[in-house]
C-alpha cells in the first residue's frame, strides 16, 4: 500500500541522495494511481490543468528554469531492493547499486528530496539541482491548492523536434524502462501524462505507458 504523500514532508532539500531508501521509493504510487489522484485534487481545487500550471509558470520564469526543469507526476517504476536506486543511462533506466560520483539526481519530490537519478558525462550533462528557494516556493504553490502528487524533473538537453514527445515503455530487461522520442499521437491507449514544461500553460513533455510500466506484481 502506498504511503500518503504528506508523510514525505519531513524531508528537506538539504538531505543527501542516500536518504531515499528503497522502501520509500516502493511506497510511491504507480502512474495510473498518481494521475487519478492529480485529477481528483484539481477537481477539488476547481482548476483545470492549464489553470493550475499557469499558477506555476511564473515561478519557473522568475528563476530562469523554463528550459531546465519541468513539473513531473511523482510515481515509481520498478520495485527496488535495499541499496538500489532507479538510474537512467541514455535511453535506458534500471535499478542499480552503483554509487559512482557521476550519478546525480534528475527527479525530486516537492520538498527537494531526490527519488530518481541519471548518469552524466560530457555528452550527457545535466543541470545542477534547483535552488532551495525554488523548492520552497514550488511547495508553497502546491500546498495552496492541496496538490501533493507533483515534483520536479530535469529537462533533457536535446530539444524535442516539433510534433514529438518522450514515451516511457518497458525495456527488454526484466526491470528496464526505455524512453524514446515518438511522433505525437493523441489516441495512444494506456498512456498517462507524466511531465510538463512550464510554457504555454504546461506543454506535455513525457508520457508513460501502462500496463508495461514497471508494474511487476503490485498493480493494485
Amino acid at each position: 500500500m502506498a504511503v500518503p504523500f504528506n508523510e514525505f514532508s519531513a524531508f528537506s532539500p538539504n538531505h543527501t541522495m542516500d536518504d531515499i531508501s528503497a522502501s520509500l521509493y516502493n511506497a510511491l504510487p504507480l502512474i495510473q494511481h498518481s494521475s487519478a489522484r492529480f485529477d481528483e485534487q484539481l477537481a477539488s481545487a476547481r482548476l483545470s490543468r492549464t489553470e493550475f500550471f499557469s499558477e506555476l509558470a511564473p515561478l519557473f520564469e522568475e528563476k530562469g528554469y523554463t528550459k531546465q526543469y519541468a513539473v513531473c507526476l511523482v510515481h515509481r517504476h520498478f520495485l527496488l531492493e535495499e541499496g538500489e536506486r532507479m538510474v537512467a543511462n541514455n535511453k535506458s533506466s534500471a535499478p542499480t547499486r552503483d554509487k559512482s560520483d557521476n550519478i546525480i539526481p534528475e527527479r525530486w519530490l516537492k520538498t527537494g528530496e531526490p527519488f530518481e537519478y541519471r548518469v552524466i558525462d560530457d555528452v550527457n550533462p545535466l543541470s545542477p539541482p534547483p535552488s532551495v528557494d525554488f523548492f520552497a516556493k514550488f511547495k508553497s504553490v502546491l500546498d495552496r491548492f492541496a496538490i501533493d502528487v507533483l515534483g520536479i524533473c530535469a529537462i533533457p538537453r536535446d530539444e524535442l523536434p516539433p510534433g514529438y514527445w518522450l514515451l516511457e515503455t518497458q525495456g527488454i530487461g526484466e526491470r528496464e524502462l526505455l524512453t524514446n522520442r515518438v511522433p505525437f499521437a493523441s489516441d495512444v491507449k494506456s498512456t498517462f501524462h507524466s511531465s510538463w514544461v512550464m510554457e504555454k500553460g504546461g506543454t506535455v513533455l513525457k508520457y508513460c505507458y501502462f500496463p508495461m510500466h514497471g508494474c511487476q506484481v503490485q498493480c493494485t
